[in-house]
């Protein structure tokens, strides 16, 4: 089952490599820098109210820093689905292990998210500080927040300090914004995929 569903999730990432749409040239090269390799790029797509059915919600696309003079620290391709009969919200993470030379699909990861409010227009899940954890380790120092706001699409992670004592090296507030698109790698001899061509 898991080599199946690593199968899977690769597949579904690697369809992106065949674009469709012009990229967002911001994103990619945000990207570019910071992963160091100008053939991954990114599609970038308008946010869109998430409708709940049967219970479940969900969303995708890649973690941005709020923060634009922030980079992101990993390439990861992201799958949010919340399920209120369990109480969870799971994402799914496709981290890419991103050099000059290549870009390598890398084994998926899950973070569960414990539901705290679901009503009409938000979902509000959360995990953390964890008490037992080594003191000034960010799990003990750190709570993680999840909002989603389904009208208009809009999901985000907060990293909030405790302000235990200990967790001094623990004291800002980091957000990121859920933009929903996918990575795709430009495999065209000029890397210009999804550009103009000069006649």
């Amino acid at each position: 089952m898991d080599r199946f569903l690593t199968l899977a999730l690769a597949v579904l990432l690697l369809a992106g490599c065949q674009p469709a749409k012009s990229p967002d040239s911001e994103m990619s090269r945000r990207l570019a820098v910071t992963f160091g390799n100008n053939r991954l790029k990114a599609i970038a797509y308008p946010d869109s109210p998430i409708k709940p059915l049967l219970g479940t919600a969900g969303a995708d696309g890649i973690w941005l820093p709020d923060d634009s003079k922030s980079q992101p620290p990993f390439a990861e391709q992201v799958d949010i689905s919340c399920v209120k009969g369990e109480g969870l919200c799971h994402e799914l993470t496709i981290p890419l292990g991103v050099t000059s030379a290549s870009i390598h699909v890398m084994h998926p990861e899950e973070t569960l998210w414990p539901i705290k409010s679901w009503n009409a227009d938000s979902i509000i899940a959360s995990y953390g500080p964890v008490p037992d954890a080594n003191p000034g380790s960010g799990d003990r120092c750190q709570r993680h927040v999840l909002s989603i706001t389904l009208a208009s699409g809009a999901v985000s992670t907060s990293v909030v300090p405790t302000n235990e004592k200990g967790c001094e090296a623990f004291q800002k507030v980091e957000t990121s914004r859920l933009i929903q698109g996918n990575f795709y790698v430009d495999t065209t001899p000029d890397n210009d995929a999804g550009t103009a061509k000069k006649k």
